[in-house]
Order: C-alpha cells, then sequence, then structure tokens
C-alpha cells in the first residue's frame, strides 16, 4: 500500500500521546524512547523530532535536509550530482554540523539540538496532537517525500521540526528497499516529486 497509507494505519491505532515512525532497517543501541519523549515533553512546541543516526561503523549518517527545489531534485533525477558533486550541498545541508548544528538552537544540558527543515524517516517521532491539527501522511506518495511533505506541514502550523543528538540509533540505510529495480525506484521518485512540488509551489 505504500509508506504513507501503511503507517497511517497504526497511527489512527496508536493511543500514546506519541507516535514514532521507525524504519525496519535500525537498532537500538541505548534507551531511546525514553530519551525522545522526555526532549519531546520539554517543549510543546515540537511537533517532530529525529534522534543521531549512525552507520553501521558507528560513524554519524547526515540525516538533515534542507526543503527541496525543483533543480535539486532534477540534478538527482539526471544524476548530475556524480559528475558535478557540489550541486547538492545546500540541499543536502553539507554545512550542518551534527556536533554543533548552526542554526536556532535548544539548549539542555549540554546537548545541543536545531530546528531544521526536514530530519529523515528512519526515525521520526511525531506529537500525535500534530495529527489531529494537520492530518497524517499522504497517501498520495507511494513512497519517498511523505516526511519532506509532513515537515512542511508542520513548520506551516507553527510547530519545531527538531533535530536532537541527545541518543542515538543505528540505520542500515535501505536494506529494507535493496531489492527493489532501479527503474521502479526511478519511477516511484519522479511520481513523489511531482505530488510534492505541485502541492507546494
Amino acid at each position: 500500500r505504500g509508506f504513507s497509507a501503511a503507517n497511517n494505519q497504526g497511527i489512527k491505532e496508536a493511543k500514546g500521546e506519541y507516535v514514532l515512525l521507525l524504519n525496519p532497517d535500525t537498532e537500538f543501541i541505548e534507551n531511546s524512547l525514553e530519551k525522545v519523549i522526555a526532549k519531546m515533553q520539554s517543549d510543546n512546541k515540537i511537533g517532530v523530532l529525529g534522534c543521531k543516526l549512525l552507520n553501521p561503523d558507528k560513524t554519524i549518517q547526515p540525516s538533515v535536509r534542507r526543503f527541496p527545489t525543483v533543480w535539486s531534485q532534477l540534478v538527482i533525477l539526471f544524476k548530475l550530482h556524480k559528475l558535478f558533486p557540489g550541486l547538492l550541498d545546500n540541499y543536502l545541508a553539507q554545512d550542518f554540523d551534527y556536533g554543533a548544528p548552526p542554526l536556532p538552537l535548544l539548549k539542555e544540558e549540554g546537548i545541543r539540538a536545531a530546528e531544521v527543515d526536514q530530519v529523515m524517516g528512519a526515525f521520526f517521532c511525531v506529537k500525535k496532537e500534530l495529527f489531529a491539527k494537520i492530518g497524517l501522511l499522504d497517501e498520495g506518495y507511494f513512497i519517498w517525500f511523505e516526511e519532506v511533505d509532513f515537515c512542511r506541514r508542520a513548520r506551516a502550523a507553527g510547530y519545531k521540526v527538531v533535530y536532537w543528538p541527545g541518543t542515538s540509533v543505528i540505520h542500515y540505510g535501505g536494506q529494507s528497499f535493496a531489492q527493489q529495480m532501479t527503474l521502479k525506484k526511478q519511477m516511484w521518485f519522479f511520481k513523489s516529486a511531482w505530488r510534492y512540488f505541485t502541492k507546494h509551489n
């Protein structure tokens, strides 16, 4: 049914104050849930929170991006970044310091968090009331762009989207999707990008 529709089934059944969308290719290495809930409760304007994602070798995995532009997605679609790597630096937030983000900061016990445009959907904690205010994940996206769309709607509604490095989760990155053919991936990507830009521009 696609990522959005499948997750929405669980969101509708959830009874708690917070909902965590967690990819199947992730691994907890500490009590992340308790820490994340405490962080969410510390600021009632945090609508979406992403934590520090690690590669299997424990290095930091980039998980923050700026909102996409038509240009950045055309670069990806036509693989122009393979020839000119710097074309995606702004979109991929290459200047983002995952230790001390150069953005509006939220301080708590020496751990620096930052408001961002979007966080990766691999670990995506949402305040339950936000779904009631802006709606569920848009089921018009089969895969890709659904969390970007949600972050954009959350920010437009006055909520914060926050990257918080106070806890870490290992993300094996794309393993659950590795069996899909490249052509099919490109088709899904194009359809999702088209929906996003026609919806938000």
